[in-house]
């Protein structure tokens, strides 16, 4: 009896001291999309340090992120909780803000499936030191990372030979006509990487 009792006592330590933060359907908000045949992601009320969007959603897969969805909001309050960000390849859409001020993400997985990105989606998350765009981009709103003033490298691939550049008059006007005002320290090569995609790689903030 004695020897039952303490194994159980280690099994009970085993179990309760390696927690899982594995995501659920229940950790998201979500809403569906207009033809009602996928599933947008509008918020996360779990508080893991890394996530990961399944791929499917009440049966239906998981297409978008929206606008805001992991948002921290200015310097008074910002997400200081996300580092890493693993999107499906279901995903084609990132909403407008949908991660602005993560002050804390330095990784984010995009989708092979990925086609636009939204203004401001990424604005001021200054840790972010690496952005890999999937072949299948097409469209990057104004001031998508905005700030982001560790980002360093940008990989664009060569099968990809022009990416649209999107945005609203006051939005366009207030980033500089570009995706990546703010950007000081992009290489040479990142520079050159967006230019030859036709996107503006203006480094300076206007504001």
């Amino acid at each position: 009896m004695m020897k039952f009792f303490m194994c159980l006592c280690i099994l009970t330590v085993v179990v309760f001291a390696f927690p899982v933060f594995a995501q659920t359907e229940a950790d998201f908000r979500v809403t569906r999309t207009g033809d009602g045949q996928g599933i947008i992601i509008n918020g996360y009320s779990g508080n893991a340090t890394e996530v990961t969007i399944p791929s499917t959603i009440q049966g239906l897969p998981v297409q978008e992120i929206g606008d805001a969805a992991f948002a921290g909001w200015a310097s008074h309050s910002p997400n200081t909780t996300l580092t890493t960000i693993n999107l499906p390849d279901s995903i084609t859409k990132i909403g407008a803000e949908a991660f602005q001020y993560c002050i804390a993400l330095t990784t984010v997985t995009m989708p092979t499936s990925l086609t636009s990105i939204g203004e401001g989606a990424f604005m001021e998350c200054t840790a972010l030191t690496t952005v890999t765009f999937p072949a299948s981009i097409r469209s990057i709103g104004a001031g998508a990372f905005y700030g982001c003033t560790a980002l360093t490298t940008i990989t664009i691939p060569a099968s990809v030979a022009r990416i649209d550049f999107q945005f609203s008059g006051i939005l366009g006007y207030a980033f500089g006509g570009s995706g990546f005002s703010g950007c000081p320290n992009l290489t040479p090569a990142s520079r050159e990487a967006l230019r030859r995609v036709g996107l503006p790689a203006n480094p300076v903030r206007n504001h």
